[in-house]
């Protein structure tokens, strides 16, 4: 018997919002730089193929980085990429453009918001 949970995907494990994020975000390699509110995958426990949203304790952690990496890169633009990233910004006193999360039927809402960022 084997024990595990069955996925209809073979690894690698890609979401739907991540997929449609890189097909949005292609035609602007070079331009941009990723950071996530939370850098790594949070997961309901004892179960790595589920997704579930960060805590603002878990969120919070990561402001110093933030800021390294802001202070290093001197970006032109901070976009938030749904409502969490955009509050986490403001709490962190960081100003930024805000972009629908691709998640959950916001995939035109944020293909449109980010052409609109880096129409020339």
């Amino acid at each position: 018997m084997v024990l595990g949970r069955p996925t209809k995907f073979a690894p690698p494990f890609i979401s739907m919002s991540a997929e449609t994020f890189w097909d949005v975000m292609l035609p602007y390699n070079g331009r941009f730089l990723v950071w996530d509110a939370f850098p790594l995958h949070s997961h309901k426990p004892h179960d790595v193929l589920t997704v579930r949203n960060p805590t603002k304790n878990e969120v919070s952690r990561f402001g110093e980085a933030l800021r390294l990496i802001k202070a290093y890169m001197k970006p032109t633009h901070i976009v938030a990429i749904g409502k969490k990233a955009f509050v986490e910004l403001d709490a962190l006193g960081e100003a930024s453009l805000y972009v629908r999360h691709p998640s959950r039927g916001g995939k035109a809402d944020f293909t449109a918001g980010i052409r609109d960022i880096f129409k020339d």
